[in-house]
């Protein structure tokens, strides 16, 4: 206000009085606000009568920030925020340390860091808490459940939960949903895992084939013909084991109708997951899954996964039990879970 009071009287001297103000916010990066933008309205009151209804006339035409528009008699002018104290550096700095103390890697928090200091509010270093949870929601593709029967494939690590996933979506579909399920297995090297895989099969009550060979998957399929969804549980492989992928991307190719999802725990270290997300585009992963955010400390990894290579979620999993322990992926959830875990270090760049 005090930048508007000098350039008004600079243009229509002391005697200038202030008729009207008005607030604008303009629309900045990633949809965020930026600071607003005050337009202020002022006239002299003791000019003579001629001049004042001549140029009192005239209609105001709009120039650019911090120009004074209009006539002498009234006339607008528009003042935008004064530039931010903070040197552009430090705030890129800031924001990408505060986004890793929440539990982001690195290589995903810089680029992330760089959209988010462009809206940092004047004289902070780091944008607001609502700013960096906004971003954060918006790097999220929750695409819910499946409409369509299809096939759907879970591949990922050793470990991550790809069995017990299954169980529960497949649950979900066939009681919840009342959708025609069956389930398919070519985990014959893990000890144990056709056995689980049949109990679970047993339990709900749905069709269950074993497939051991990629040639024996067109007959399994005409086994299972009228089952809207079939769900497909694959051995964990280690990303950097190329064989045992291009085997598995055998048995995937078997499918017409698929979603390969990309199943990957919370608990995974930022560098792991940036490692796995790559290699296992060999499969052409078209979802992901995450699982096992009940014991992960910092819930990161949906995030870190979608900067690193976007793909849609459907699901997430958060314990062992079947099928309780599954949601709907949603991104609001997911960013208060990872904001929640703020911690000292977070706090000391959060900006209120």
């Amino acid at each position: 206000m005090a930048q508007g009071l000098e350039l008004i009287r600079q243009e229509l001297g002391p005697d200038a009085v202030i008729l009207s103000t008005k607030t604008r916010r303009q629309e900045g990066a990633l949809g965020f606000m930026r600071p607003a933008r005050i337009e202020i309205a002022a006239g002299v009151l003791d000019e003579p009568a001629g001049l004042a209804h001549e140029q009192m006339s005239e209609r105001p035409v709009a120039r650019s920030p911090q120009q004074i528009i209009g006539s002498r008699q009234s006339v607008t002018t528009v003042i935008e925020p004064k530039p931010a104290l903070i040197e552009p550096e430090e705030s890129l700095d800031s924001t990408r340390a505060y986004l890793q103390a929440l539990g982001l890697g690195e290589e995903a928090a810089t680029p992330l860091a760089a959209e988010l200091s462009q809206v940092a509010p004047v004289n902070s270093r780091v944008p607001t808490r609502p700013q960096v949870a906004a971003a954060l929601a918006q790097l999220l593709d929750c695409v819910g459940e499946p409409l369509e029967p299809t096939a759907i494939i879970f591949v990922g690590p050793t470990g991550v939960g790809k069995t017990t996933s299954l169980a529960k979506i497949a649950a979900r579909l066939a009681l919840v949903h009342g959708r025609e399920a069956a389930l398919v297995t070519v985990d014959t090297y893990r000890i144990g895992a056709v056995e689980q895989l049949r109990t679970y099969a047993d339990i709900l009550g749905l069709r269950l084939e074993v497939v051991r060979t990629p040639s024996d998957l067109p007959r399994a399929l005409n086994r299972l013909a009228g089952a809207e969804f079939v769900l497909v549980d694959t051995p964990g492989r280690s990303q950097r084991d190329d064989s045992r992928l291009r085997e598995l991307a055998e048995y995937i190719g078997g499918f017409r109708q698929k979603e390969v999802h990309l199943v990957l725990s919370a608990t995974t270290s930022s560098r792991e997951l940036a490692d796995i997300v790559e290699r296992f585009q060999a499969l052409r992963p078209t979802h992901y899954l995450f699982s096992k955010l009940d014991e992960a400390v910092r819930c990161s990894a949906p995030f870190e996964a979608m900067l690193l290579h976007p793909l849609p979620a459907r699901y997430v999993t958060n314990g062992q039990e079947v099928p309780d322990d599954l949601a709907v992926a949603e991104a609001l959830p997911l960013v208060e879970a990872l904001m929640g875990s703020e911690n000292r270090l977070a706090s000391r760049y959060k900006y209120e």
